[in-house]
């Protein structure tokens, strides 16, 4: 069970949003910005609990239908850029508006509000990690990343792997190599 939290921004967001869950005895698997990932569904008591508690502290549970909006976007996200094919081209926005069925403004206002980045931002993200398995993996050549993730160029890849990783394409690439020749420890 997923649930999310808006205004949990900060490392400290995260510890006084752990601090309640063992005040209420809640066991979680994962606290993130903005959700907490649970190993089952809580009854609606505890829930309502950790609601108030939540609230005392400045945060907001989302409700039930933002929550499936919310992981809907986010599977279709996932989707967009772990296709086997290349990515839409037109506007991720427009694309994910047109999915979700949605105006864009509202999305991005619960997205932003959750996540605490914009939908643009969190896709960036997304592809950099798919970048780096593509490198890792020997699975594709650079150009053909460009046109499966739909960058503008190679050196628009490379400046904005530059800008995420700090390291170029190459050198991410020659990390494998030297990974696999050195001894286990």
């Amino acid at each position: 069970m997923i649930l999310y939290i808006k205004y949990m921004v900060s490392l400290r967001c995260r510890t006084m949003v752990k601090t309640e869950l063992k005040e209420l005895d809640l066991q979680y698997t994962a606290v993130d910005v903005g959700s907490i990932e649970m190993p089952k569904v809580i009854n609606q008591k505890k829930l309502a609990e950790l609601e108030e508690s939540l609230v005392k502290s400045g945060f907001e549970l989302l409700d039930q239908k933002n929550t499936i909006l919310l992981d809907k976007l986010i599977k279709l996200i996932y989707d967009i850029v772990y296709s086997p094919n290349e990515m839409p081209e037109k506007d991720y926005q427009n694309y994910l508006s047109e999915k979700m069925g949605m105006d864009i403004k509202a999305l991005t206002t619960l997205f932003t509000e959750v996540k605490c980045m914009t939908i643009k931002q969190f896709i960036h993200i997304y592809k950099m990690e798919r970048v780096k398995e593509f490198l890792l993996y020997d699975e594709i050549t650079i150009k053909e990343i460009v046109v499966k993730l739909n960058f503008k160029s190679v050196a628009m890849l490379t400046a904005d792997f530059k800008k995420v990783t700090g390291l170029s394409l190459s050198f991410f690439r020659q990390l494998k190599k030297k990974r696999a020749i050195l001894p286990a420890l």
